[in-house]
């Protein structure tokens, strides 16, 4: 159906954010630097979104009656893992009653963004591999794709929660490749790339770039997100807390140089595309049959007895939770 002249206008002036990157990859700090901004909500993860397509929407779905929207409603509150819907009960019978017809993407707006910013979205980094997909729901979306150094994200897989490292940082070349290339079919001007490291070294320049491609004022309170961030996540040691420039290069005094190579020659390709110099390695090596076995079997033990060991809730069930979420994913076809 058309779209109201009235949702075309609101359709121009909210802009739909998708984060993206990688786990461990610096976008839930990108997010919170960015909900400092008077201007900006965006929401935690929803890698369930894309399904969408699988139910028959796309960027021409809207509704006209609440049966329809509540059928909405029931397919996000169904893949809301972790309750990031945040205004998932909301009534649309009077905004329904005034528009006659809401689009889905301002229906999916109001369920999102209780604060009703100029920038809404979510942060779901898994979604560096599902652009095509979300662009088929909002061809008019941006996204702001957050790079790591790989050795430092799998570093922080192995830590953080005992994962394996050489499998880490062959999912990262995959992904990271993969967002370059679908990334490169995205309207001039909305898609961005940051790096990680850039955010900590130079985090004024950082954050004016990313309001310039948003067409929006840049704010002092995103250079002191801390103080405009009550909300505390569990298992995120850093979240809300200041910047901290040294967050970066760590893998330089805790790695092995045969690690350092092993985990450069995997990743090659992707660290040359995204411009991270290697120390060790000269070509590209892919991961090894027994490599992938053994960091398959390394991470299912980790998922069952490791979990998130900068969780306070740690417990037996919380990790039996990850592991429903992860067969979830693979399941329905998610990394």
């Amino acid at each position: 159906m058309e779209l109201s002249k009235h949702f075309q206008i609101k359709m121009m002036k909210h802009k739909l954010l998708f984060i993206c990157g990688f786990p461990s990859g610096g976008t839930d700090l990108t997010k919170t630097v960015l909900n400092a901004h008077p201007d900006i909500n965006v929401s935690g993860e929803m890698p369930f979104l894309v399904e969408l397509l699988n139910k028959g929407y796309d960027h021409k779905s809207s509704f006209s009656s609440l049966e329809e929207i509540e059928e909405l409603k029931e397919i996000l509150k169904a893949g809301d893992t972790w309750n990031n819907v945040r205004n998932a009960d909301f009534d649309f019978s009077d905004l329904l009653t005034k528009e006659k017809e809401m689009p889905l993407i301002e229906v999916l707006r109001v369920m999102f963004d209780k604060e009703h910013q100029l920038v809404w979205g979510n942060k779901t980094p898994q979604n560096t591999e599902n652009i095509p997909l979300l662009r088929a729901l909002f061809p008019e979306a941006h996204f702001l794709i957050v790079t790591r150094d790989v050795r430092d994200t799998s570093l922080s897989w192995s830590r953080k929660w005992g994962k394996s490292m050489l499998w880490c940082a062959d999912k990262w070349n995959r992904r990271m490749q993969q967002g370059k290339r679908d990334s490169q079919d995205v309207k001039e001007g909305k898609a961005l790339w940051v790096k990680f490291e850039d955010l900590l070294s130079d985090p004024e320049n950082i954050c004016r770039l990313i309001c310039s491609s948003l067409d929006i004022p840049f704010s002092e309170q995103m250079l002191e997100h801390h103080k405009h961030t009550n909300e505390k996540l569990d298992g995120k040691l850093n979240y809300g807390k200041a910047l901290k420039s040294d967050n970066q290069n760590k893998w330089e005094s805790s790695m092995s140089s045969k690690k350092v190579q092993r985990i450069e020659e995997i990743a090659f390709d992707a660290m040359q595309k995204l411009n991270y110099s290697t120390e060790m390695a000269t070509s590209r090596m892919p991961i090894t049959d027994f490599e992938l076995l053994k960091g398959r079997l390394n991470d299912i033990y980790a998922l069952l007895f490791v979990g998130n060991r900068a969780s306070e809730d740690n417990t037996v069930g919380y990790r039996i939770k990850n592991v429903i979420h992860e067969v979830n994913k693979r399941l329905s076809g998610r990394r």
